[in-house]
């Protein structure tokens, strides 16, 4: 899909729950901190690279799942079932490096509970989180934070979030785009290089991230 199609595909879903739940843009606003002049921009299709941050803002102020307002993935839930106590308890890993390869491992950390609504088609019991620690992926994730991510073993999606491990880098957050059999792994920092994997394989991939959360100072 092309980048105008789906920035058009995501401001018609904006605008069609905004109507739904009979709330004004400056509404929006005021419930995500965002300010009106990016949801604006948004609405008129023309946010062809929205942050991660900014989307988990406005997913949650619309209750709606984040992969239904960005790609349309998963049915729309209707605000009862968004509201439904029902909870899915992850925990938190750490890759480990071992003798043939990498592995990970539960840490004493608390689970962290989530709706069940957020892991759309995803069964909760294939999820882990796992903290960044290599190089971020500022300002959309930094250090310390932590990322939930679907790790089943599934073909790479061009254009969405991943973590990834490498002994040397940590665990960081990158975007990772298809080309040929070629994989781009793309950060958000202009001071990080482009990685390119000459195949799939090769992409030290720990899972497809669900949901980016900040460092509790």
């Amino acid at each position: 899909m092309s980048d105008d199609k789906r920035v058009k595909e995501v401001a018609e879903r904006l605008e069609k729950r905004l109507k739904e739940l009979d709330m004004t843009a400056t509404e929006l606003s005021k419930k995500t901190g965002l300010n009106q002049s990016v949801i604006s921009y948004i609405k008129a299709g023309k946010s062809t690279d929205m942050r991660f941050d900014v989307a988990d803002k406005l997913s949650r102020a619309l209750r709606v799942s984040i992969y239904w307002l960005m790609n349309g993935e998963t049915e729309r839930p209707s605000a009862d079932v968004i509201e439904d106590k029902r909870c899915a308890e992850i925990g938190i890993y750490k890759p480990v490096v071992i003798a043939n390869g990498v592995t990970v491992q539960k840490t004493n950390d608390p689970l962290r509970r989530y709706p069940i609504e957020l892991f759309g088609k995803t069964d909760p019991k294939d999820c882990r989180i796992f903290m960044i620690s290599g190089n971020d992926a500022s300002p959309l994730v930094r250090d310390g934070d932590t990322v939930l991510c679907d790790c089943v073993q599934e073909p790479i999606k061009s254009g969405c979030w991943y973590a990834l491990f490498s002994p040397l880098s940590g665990v960081q957050a990158r975007t990772l785009f298809l080309s040929g059999e070629s994989v781009i792994s793309h950060a958000e920092d202009p001071h990080v290089e482009d990685v390119i994997y000459n195949t799939i394989s090769s992409v030290p991939l720990l899972g497809r991230i669900i949901l980016a959360e900040k460092r509790v100072h």
